[in-house]
């Protein structure tokens, strides 16, 4: 990328931002980076990306909860960047990328509880066929309800 210059934040917001330090993709020229939105208010955030971006350029900013919104990006200041959504979130709408609604699974390699390496698995024909038997003996009885019936 050229070098571009370096613009000086403005301070137009039309709402309070929040600090969210949340991870994010944002998608460019068409390509994806991930990046750390700092802060995130309902016309727009900042973030920290690791490559140079071309000032005034029109990115998409995804974030959890949120989705991909696109933006444009209006100052930069080293690698932090001020972004303005071309379209306001609505009312309420940026409340789940402030918090913390991503579930993250445990990163541990230990096997789970109840769980025995040396446990036999079922094959797939077995499980198959364990299944249609339970199946049939729970139906039996609502079968043979109604065969006494007719």
């Amino acid at each position: 990328m050229s070098a571009s210059p370096v613009l000086a934040p403005t301070d137009r917001r039309y709402g309070d931002r929040v600090n969210v330090s949340r991870r994010a993709v944002l998608r460019f020229d068409g390509k994806a980076e991930e990046v750390d939105v700092e802060d995130l208010a309902s016309d727009g955030c900042r973030i920290r990306a690791a490559t140079e971006l071309e000032p005034f350029a029109a990115v998409s900013i995804g974030l959890a909860g949120i989705g991909h919104t696109p933006a444009r990006l209006i100052w930069r200041s080293g690698d932090l960047y001020g972004c303005a959504f071309e379209q306001r979130l609505p009312l309420g709408a940026a409340m789940p990328g402030i918090t913390d609604n991503v579930a993250r699974l445990p990163e541990s390699t230990e096997p789970r509880a109840g769980a025995s390496e040396d446990e036999p698995k079922y094959s797939l024909r077995a499980r198959v066929a364990i299944i249609a038997g339970l199946s049939l003996a729970l139906w039996a009885p609502i079968l043979g309800a109604v065969a006494l019936l007719f």
